[in-house]
């Protein structure tokens, strides 16, 4: 078989599933090599909640495949009935190539690209989506670094985004930093407002606006890289 690498893998965990799936993952999968996450930052819609584990393969269709089988193992360690959860059933959200080490520098880099190419209404997207995808994980450092695990993963269920001022708090609650007292802050919640208006309600994005906004998510993610190497480094 060809050199494995890793490979994360997202999987969808069905609301029945939740409670066994956070129980369960921990007793199958070294803490280091997954996560279970909930979204629900939008009003109106239920709670979405998936799991992500980081599988070794030569292929993406062997990663999904790894992926699907550990879901399984994970749910029966977590109570599900061995007969109610099957490895062709699980949901697959996406993954991460292994040849991408930080998909968030690949997607800033592809902001700044399709902003040349005149794409200005997908920059602004996979800027957000940059953006969404350094905080999630920085701030899943962040607390982990600072509290046990029990509260680590409170404090992550209460902050997921920082577009939100309760959550903003939690934040600053833990490590003394906010993003609203920088410089970028302003143009980076009209970036969250164009990326809204360009996905739900079909508008364009003016060129210098998608520019700016792509520049604010790149100052963005520097200042959770910031805030979370000063955590590391013990600050």
């Amino acid at each position: 078989m060809p050199d494995s690498d890793l490979w994360r893998v997202y999987l969808a965990v069905p609301a029945e599933h939740v409670d066994a799936i956070r129980d369960g993952a921990p007793k199958v999968v070294p803490a280091d090599r997954h996560s279970v996450l909930t979204d629900d930052r939008y009003d109106g819609m239920d709670a979405a909640t998936e799991l992500a584990v980081d599988v070794a393969a030569a292929t993406h269709e062997e990663a999904l495949e790894a992926a699907r089988r550990i879901y399984v193992k994970v749910a029966i360690a977590g109570g599900v009935d061995y007969r109610e959860v099957a490895a062709d059933d699980v949901g697959v959200i996406g993954f991460h190539d292994p040849g991408v080490r930080d998909p968030v520098i690949a997607l800033v880099a592809e902001a700044k690209a399709l902003l040349d190419r005149g794409c200005h209404d997908w920059a602004i997207v996979r800027a957000t989506t940059a953006c969404e995808l350094c905080a999630k994980a920085a701030l899943r450092s962040i607390f982990h670094a600072r509290f046990d695990e029990e509260r680590a993963e409170a404090a992550e269920r209460a902050c997921r985004d920082l577009n939100d001022k309760r959550h903003r708090d939690v934040l600053f609650a833990a490590t003394g930093s906010t993003p609203t007292t920088e410089t970028w802050w302003e143009e980076y919640a009209a970036l969250i407002e164009r990326r809204n208006a360009v996905v739900h309600e079909g508008l364009s994005v003016m060129p210098e606006h998608a520019a700016r906004s792509v520049d604010a998510a790149e100052q963005f993610v520097a200042w959770l890289h910031r805030l979370r190497t000063g955590l590391d480094l013990g600050d």
